[in-house]
C-alpha cells in the first residue's frame, strides 16, 4: 500500500487514484456517525479555541482511551481574559499538559508579537508545524518550521500501513489579519512570508511539494491541518481551494473561519473526494477523525459540553490559571439594560462584520468620547464577544477586545476616511473583518456595485479602480470633506500596524494611551455613569449608522413596485412621527409572506404597510414585491396611509368627468373620488385619469407632495 501511496503522489497526481487501494467512504453530513469497521487510529482536534482552556480537561480521557493523536488547527493562544493577561501562557500551559501532538500557527498566534510567539514554538512542547511560514529577510527564504511530521501509529517502523503526515498550513492573510508589523523590520520591509500572491498558487504548490515529500518518506496517510477556512475574503488561500489545486491529501482539519462542519467531501484536482472538516469556535465542539482498518476515513464533532470525565491532572492545570485570574476577572464595574450583540438575534449568525449592531456603536462611541475625537471606528474582526444585560465584569470587557489593542488618535483626511469604510466594505454581504462600525460618521452601502477595490498578494489595500460603493458619508451630521482633516479614534492596529495602509501617513496624535478594555471601561463607568441605558443602545442592529442601499437609484420615469410604494410610505411616515416600528417589523415581514427574503431591506416598510392595511399581501402567502402597481393603487395606497395617520379623507369629486371613469375598479373608486377632489391626483390628460396605467416614480412623489401640500393648509 506505501508503495502505491507513493507511485500515485509521487507522479504528480498524473496516476489515477484506481491504482491505488486506499479508497475513503464518507458519511452524510450528520453530527454523528458510526464507525462500522474497527479504528487504524483516531485523531481528536481542535481549532480556534480562542484561549477557552475551561474544558479542556474534559478532551484529554477521549485522547487517553482511544490511544488517540491530539492536533490543533490554530488560534488557540489568544481570545480570553486568561490569555491577554498572560500574553497566551495560560493555554500554552493546558496545551502541554493535554499532550498535543501537532500545533498550526493561526494568525492570532502572532497577536503578542513575533518574539513571543517564537519563544513559545521553541520553548514549549506543542510541536508547531507550517509548510508556508518562511523568514525572507535573507538570500534564500528559510522555512521556520518543519513542513509537516510524520507520527508511526504504533511506533513500530517495521509495521506497514500505518504513517501518517500532518501538513501545516497557515493562511498567507496571516500578514494582514494580524499587525503587519510583527512581520516587518524597523523600515518597514517584509522579512516573514507565508506563501501569498493574490492568485493560490504559491500556496498550493507549497502544499502539493510537501505531499510530494511526505509520501516519498513513506507516509501512507496525509492530513493537512490548516488555518485556511472558508471566509468569502480569502476564497484563493481557502481550504477548498487548496484541494481543488493539489492532489495526495485525504483529509484538512481545517481553522480560521469559526465553520462547525463535521464531515464534508471536496473533491481534489483529480477528481478524487477529500474530507473537510471545522469545529466551529471557543471549544463548542471537539473533532474526532478515524481511519478504520480498511483505510477509509471519517470525522464527526462532539459536543465538549456533554462531556462528563475529567482528567485530573489537566483540570489541575486550568483550576490554577482560573485561580489567578478569577478576582480580576470576577470584579463587576457596571451595568448594562440590554444585551450588546456581535450576532443577529433573530438567526444566531455573526453579524458584526456585515452589518450595524448595538455593541459595535457602543465600542465606537467610547472610541470618541474618551478619546475626544471627531470620528472613531473599530473593525468587526476586533468585537469578539456579545454582552448580555446585567452585571458586567472586567472578564466580559475583555472577552469584547481580548487583543489588548492600544488606543490612539491621528489626523486623516476625509479621503483616508472613505477609503477605509471601502475596504470594510469591499466583501459585503459577505464578512470581513476589516468592517467598519462607526461613531460620529453615518454612510450607505450601494451592494448593487461591484467592488473595485484593490489589494495586494497580502490582502492590503491599494486602492479604488471604479466607482465607490460606499456613498453619503456624513460626519456629525455635515457631507464628507475628502479634502478636509479629522481627528480619527481608534486602536494601534488600525492605526498603526500597516495593516490598514491608507493610514500609513497619517499624523499620529496620542499614540496607545490605555487598552482598548480599559477604555470601554472607562467610558461606561465615566462617561454613561456605570449603566447602558436601554433607550440608547436597545436595537440590536444599531441607530442606523450604516445603510444598506440594495437597488440603483430610481429615475423619474421607473414604474413603482409594491415594495417602492411601501417604502414612500413608510418614508412619509417615518418622517412625521417620533416613532417606528424597527426591526421587529422586519422581522415579522420574513416569517409572514414567502417571498419576502430573510435580508430584504425593505422588511420593516412591508410589515408596516400589512399590519396597517396599507398593501396587504396576497392569499397564497407572498407579498409580489417586485409588481408594478397601478395609479389606482397608489391611490388606494395613499388614501389608507391617511386614514392610518388619522388625516382627513373627506374630499371627494365627480369621477364621471373622466372618460375613462368606468373602467376604475370597484375598491378604488372612493380612494379615488379623495385624491382627486384633495388634489393628490390629477388626470394624466385634460379627460383621462388612465386608473389602470402603471404609476411613474415622480408621479408617486408627485402625488406624496401633494398630500403634504394640503395638510399644510
Amino acid at each position: 500500500m506505501k508503495q502505491k501511496r507513493r507511485l500515485w503522489v509521487g507522479a504528480v497526481c498524473v496516476l489515477a487514484l484506481v491504482f491505488s487501494s486506499v479508497t475513503m467512504a464518507f458519511g452524510a453530513q450528520e453530527q454523528e456517525t458510526t464507525a462500522t469497521l474497527a479504528a487504524k487510529a483516531v485523531i481528536y482536534y481542535t481549532n480556534d479555541i480562542h484561549g477557552a482552556y475551561e474544558n479542556m480537561a474534559k478532551i484529554k480521557p477521549l485522547v487517553d482511551r482511544d490511544n488517540a493523536l491530539l492536533v490543533d488547527a490554530g488560534d488557540a493562544i489568544q481570545g480570553s481574559l486568561a490569555t491577554t493577561l498572560t500574553d497566551g501562557q495560560a493555554m500554552v500551559d493546558v496545551m502541554e499538559a493535554m499532550g498535543y501532538d501537532i500545533n498550526v500557527p493561526g494568525n492570532h498566534e502572532f497577536d503578542f508579537g513575533m518574539e513571543r510567539f517564537l519563544g513559545i514554538a521553541e520553548n514549549s512542547g506543542l510541536n508547531y508545524i507550517c509548510a508556508n511560514f518562511f523568514d525572507s529577510s535573507g538570500e534564500t527564504p528559510r522555512q521556520i518550521f518543519d513542513g509537516y511530521r510524520i507520527i508511526d501509529l504504533d511506533g513500530d517502523p517495521a509495521t506497514d500501513d500505518d504513517q501518517v503526515a500532518f501538513i501545516g498550513v497557515s493562511t498567507p492573510y496571516t500578514l494582514s489579519s494580524s499587525a503587519p508589523v510583527y512581520f516587518q523590520d524597523d523600515r518597514g520591509n517584509w522579512i516573514y512570508d507565508f506563501g501569498g500572491d493574490g492568485t493560490g498558487e504559491t500556496l498550493n504548490k507549497t502544499v502539493q511539494s510537501n505531499i510530494d515529500e511526505a509520501t516519498a518518506q513513506g507516509a501512507d496517510y496525509i492530513i493537512a491541518v490548516a488555518h485556511l477556512g472558508e471566509e468569502e475574503t480569502v476564497e484563493s488561500y481557502s481550504s477548498r481551494d487548496v484541494i481543488a489545486n493539489t492532489c495526495g491529501l485525504d483529509a484538512v482539519i481545517d481553522g480560521h473561519s469559526h465553520t462547525v462542519m463535521p464531515q464534508e467531501t471536496v473533491p481534489d484536482k483529480e477528481g478524487h473526494p477529500v474530507l473537510l472538516t471545522q469545529t466551529g469556535t471557543k471549544l463548542e465542539y471537539v473533532g474526532r477523525l478515524e481511519i478504520a482498518e480498511d483505510g477509509t476515513m471519517s470525522s464527526r464533532l462532539i459536543p465538549v459540553a456533554d462531556l462528563e470525565e475529567i482528567d485530573p491532572q489537566v483540570q489541575a492545570e486550568v483550576d490554577r490559571i482560573s485561580d489567578e485570574i478569577r478576582s480580576v476577572s470576577e470584579e463587576v464595574v457596571a451595568y448594562s439594560e440590554v444585551d450588546l450583540m456581535i450576532n443577529d438575534p433573530a438567526t444566531g449568525l455573526r453579524r458584526i462584520r456585515n452589518g450595524e449592531t448595538n455593541l459595535g456603536d457602543l465600542v465606537a462611541d467610547a472610541y470618541r468620547q474618551v478619546l475626544n475625537a471627531d470620528v472613531a471606528m473599530v473593525n468587526g474582526g476586533g468585537v469578539r464577544s456579545d454582552l448580555k444585560a446585567g452585571e458586567i465584569t472586567n472578564g466580559q470587557i475583555v472577552n469584547i477586545h481580548p487583543f489588548g489593542n492600544g488606543m490612539c488618535t491621528a489626523r486623516v483626511t476625509g479621503q483616508q476616511l472613505l477609503d477605509v469604510l471601502e475596504y470594510g466594505a469591499m466583501f459585503f454581504p459577505g464578512e470581513n473583518g476589516s468592517f467598519m462600525q462607526v461613531s460620529g460618521i453615518t454612510y450607505e452601502i450601494h451592494s448593487y456595485l461591484p467592488t473595485s477595490v484593490r489589494i495586494d498578494d497580502n490582502g492590503l489595500y491599494l486602492g479604488v479602480d471604479r466607482e465607490y460603493r460606499v456613498k453619503n458619508v456624513m460626519v456629525n451630521g455635515q457631507p464628507l470633506d475628502l479634502d478636509g482633516q479629522y481627528i480619527l479614534g481608534s486602536h494601534n492596529y488600525l492605526l498603526k500596524s500597516g495593516a490598514f495602509s491608507m493610514f500609513d501617513d497619517a499624523e499620529l496624535l496620542q499614540d496607545d494611551v490605555m487598552l482598548d478594555s480599559q477604555l470601554l471601561i472607562a467610558f461606561i463607568t465615566d462617561h454613561l455613569g456605570g449603566t447602558i441605558a436601554g433607550d440608547t443602545y436597545a436595537n440590536p442592529y444599531g441607530a442606523g449608522r450604516i445603510r444598506i442601499v440594495e437597488q440603483a437609484p430610481v429615475s423619474d420615469e421607473t414604474t413603482v413596485s409594491r415594495t417602492m410604494a411601501v417604502q414612500l410610505l413608510y418614508d412619509l411616515k417615518c418622517a412625521t412621527e417620533e416613532r417606528t416600528d424597527g426591526v421587529a417589523a422586519g422581522n415579522a415581514a420574513k416569517s409572514r409572506f414567502s417571498d419576502v427574503a430573510e435580508d430584504d431591506a425593505y422588511g420593516e416598510a412591508i410589515t408596516w404597510a400589512a399590519d396597517h392595511g396599507i398593501a396587504a399581501g396576497y392569499t397564497d402567502g407572498s407579498f409580489r414585491p417586485q409588481e408594478r402597481i397601478t395609479r389606482q393603487q397608489m391611490a388606494t395606497m395613499l388614501y389608507q396611509y391617511v386614514k392610518y395617520a388619522g388625516g382627513d379623507v373627506s374630499a371627494t369629486c365627480d369621477l364621471s368627468i373622466y372618460k375613462d371613469a368606468a373602467v376604475i375598479s370597484s375598491y378604488a373608486i372612493t380612494p379615488m373620488r379623495w385624491a382627486c377632489g384633495a388634489g393628490v391626483m390629477n388626470g394624466r390628460t385634460s379627460g383621462e385619469l388612465d386608473p389602470r396605467g402603471t404609476i411613474l416614480y415622480q408621479e408617486a412623489q408627485q402625488m406624496i407632495a401633494n398630500y403634504g401640500t394640503m395638510e399644510a393648509r
